[in-house]
């Protein structure tokens, strides 16, 4: 199951899947998931 999941995240964490799990607001999950992009470390947003 995990290796599943990791293949998911592949192609970029969409903002809906990261206010699910982070259970923050969608303004929040955007500006940190921003923050990674900048930072190098995801590949991409959806």
């Amino acid at each position: 199951m995990l290796k599943e999941e990791l293949e998911a995240f592949k192609s970029g964490m969409p903002t809906r899947k990261y206010v699910s799990m982070a259970k923050a607001s969608r303004a929040t999950a955007f500006r940190e998931l921003g923050n990674l992009v900048k930072k190098g470390s995801s590949a991409a947003l959806t």
